[in-house]
C-alpha cells in the first residue's frame, strides 16, 4: 500500500508541475480531454490524499502528461 501511496502523490505532483509548466489550468486540460471538471478534480483531490484512482484514469492521465505510470510502480 506504500508504493501505492508514493505513486499517487508523484501522479499528483506530475499533473501540478505540468499545469504550471505549460501554463495550462487544470479547468483547460479537463476540456481538452473531455472529462468534466469536476471529475478531474476529484481525481486531483484523491491523488493528493495519497488515494490511488482507476487504471483507466490513470492512463488518460499518461496521455495528456506523456509519461507512464503503471508499468513504472511493477
Amino acid at each position: 500500500m506504500k508504493d501505492l501511496k508514493k505513486l499517487s502523490k508523484k501522479i499528483y505532483k506530475d499533473i501540478m508541475e505540468y499545469s504550471e509548466i505549460n501554463s495550462i489550468p487544470l479547468k483547460k486540460l479537463a476540456r481538452d480531454r473531455g472529462i468534466p471538471y469536476t471529475t478531474f478534480t476529484t481525481w486531483v483531490y484523491k491523488l493528493k490524499e495519497g488515494r490511488i484512482i482507476p487504471i483507466r484514469d490513470i492512463i488518460i492521465l499518461e496521455e495528456i502528461m506523456g509519461k507512464d505510470y503503471i508499468f513504472l510502480s511493477i
